[in-house]
């Protein structure tokens, strides 16, 4: 697993993996087959949009090459489905997402001086609530006031505030020039996660943001970890005749992640990106968001507290994306899983693809506890699992993949102990499980999780908000 995996280095295998992807692009949109026979529309645009990037095509308003716009004639031809405005469309987000590469300067960052379009929204049942530091900046109201029955709120200058908090900028008391100097210093130091914040702040728009319940995103959850699950048991399928993937290890990897649903992959999400130990108050402000920032807000927030390039609900970081070990059990299930199926990078990353990195990140760390169990433990561990009361282990399994994204040698080796003794059977045990944990911020982030997996898990909790 990736553990290991130095923060700098991670940075920087992150970039290197993007500046291979681009390369790779820039090969394949000369190798552009002559014909569409048999193309899908989805090969269509994706062709069509290597063959956009790689020429410049969007940077700057500029104009195909003669013989690339024949070509695409050509297939426009073929393909007689895709419609000019949906070129035209491919065209406006690949600029969107690309629009970044090119600033050379810190005034060509829009989302430093972002220009404020409130629209006026009701708050629901967050009304007369008292909300500071993040909750605050998702709303876009004063740190420690009530919010108010409505608000004038502008969910992209609020987006645009996160990336800033997280960099170190607008502290209060500088003067501009000295706010000028902080930030001209980040730049020729972070220049890569001043592009990520531009990217993801530039191609956000509140009005076409897909607006949800959180029901409605329960559901979408649920869809994408059950598909995921299916390609997980493909995987360990073809996995079975690998010695590291013995009968009994399987059995404890499959186990386990049998219980992710989406109960535990919401829990996890609202550990990271909301403030309170209270799992019914982050509940009730991520459906807010949802039903009027809209998922692609969520997708987009930062994790304000490092300098890796980590954002979106499950705060994803390079980290995750940077090689494993040599022949480890992740390592081998990742080359098993479909081309394609998790980005090369999590510039990469966007829309139900960070519930799919999250669920296959958790099973991937299913693996590595698994991997660290002998052949006499496996048996001990199995004949545990299959006598442990189903709500005591639902909670176990939430607590560790929670605990393994915050750190995970901490939980892969609290774990291996937890797994080796004899299960508890009061509805206490898991808390008692929990105040065992040495590290007083592994022990509240836990403590934290567990508070959001309770919620979630109480029937009627996600319609009634």
């Amino acid at each position: 697993m990736r553990e290991f995996f130095d923060n700098h280095k991670a940075l920087k295998n992150d970039g290197r993996a993007i500046l291979s992807a681009k390369r790779e692009a820039s090969k394949n949109a000369i190798k552009m087959p002559e014909k569409n026979t048999g193309k899908t529309r989805r090969e269509f645009l994706k062709d069509l949009g290597i063959a956009v990037t790689a020429l410049s095509v969007i940077t700057s308003g500029g104009s195909m090459d003669i013989t690339a716009r024949k070509e695409n004639n050509h297939i426009r031809e073929v393909e007689d489905s895709i419609t000019s405005d949906e070129i035209a469309e491919l065209k406006r987000k690949l600029h969107t997402e690309n629009i970044a590469e090119h600033k050379e300067d810190i005034d060509d960052y829009t989302f430093l001086n972002e220009i404020k379009h409130p629209r006026l929204v009701d708050t629901g049942i967050l009304e007369g609530k008292n909300f500071a530091d993040l909750y605050a900046t998702y709303l876009g109201i004063p740190s420690g006031s009530s919010v108010p029955e409505k608000i004038n709120v502008d969910f992209k200058a609020n987006l645009a505030r996160l990336w800033r908090q997280k960099f170190g900028f607008d502290i209060n008391g500088k003067t501009q020039k000295e706010e000028r100097t902080t930030r001209e210093k980040f730049f020729h130091k972070h220049k890569d996660l001043m592009n990520l914040a531009e990217s993801l702040y530039s191609s956000y728009s509140p009005e076409k943001s897909e607006r949800v319940s959180l029901t409605e995103y329960a559901k979408e959850i649920t869809k994408v970890s059950n598909n995921s699950h299916r390609v997980f048991m493909h995987t360990m399928y073809a996995l079975r005749h690998d010695k590291d993937f013995p009968r009994s290890r399987r059995n404890i990897i499959e186990k386990l992640a049998g219980h992710i649903g989406f109960e535990k992959l919401l829990a996890c999400s609202l550990t990271e990106i909301m403030p309170s130990p209270h799992g019914e108050t982050n509940v009730s402000v991520l459906d807010f968001l949802l039903r009027n920032a809209g998922k692609e807000f969520i997708n987009r927030i930062p994790s304000v507290h490092d300098m890796l390039a980590s954002f979106g609900p499950y705060q994803l970081t390079p980290i995750l994306f940077a090689p494993g070990g040599s022949g480890s059990l992740a390592e081998k299930i990742e080359k098993r899983l479909p081309h394609d199926f998790i980005p090369k990078s999590v510039n990469d990353v966007s829309g139900d693809a960070h519930h799919r990195v999250a669920y296959i990140t958790a099973i991937e760390h299913i693996a590595h506890l698994a991997g660290k169990f002998s052949q006499n433990e496996l048996v001990k561990v199995n004949y545990r699992l299959e006598r442990t009361a189903p709500d005591i282990l639902h909670k176990e399994i939430l607590t560790f993949i929670a605990m393994s994204h915050h750190r995970p040698t901490e939980a892969y080796t609290y774990f291996k102990h937890v797994f080796m003794n004899k299960s508890g059977h009061g509805t206490h045990s898991v808390e008692k499980m929990i105040r065992k944990i040495h590290n007083r911020g592994l022990r509240q982030y836990a403590h934290k999780a567990l508070a959001n997996y309770d919620f979630l898990s109480t029937k009627g909790a996600v319609a009634s908000v």
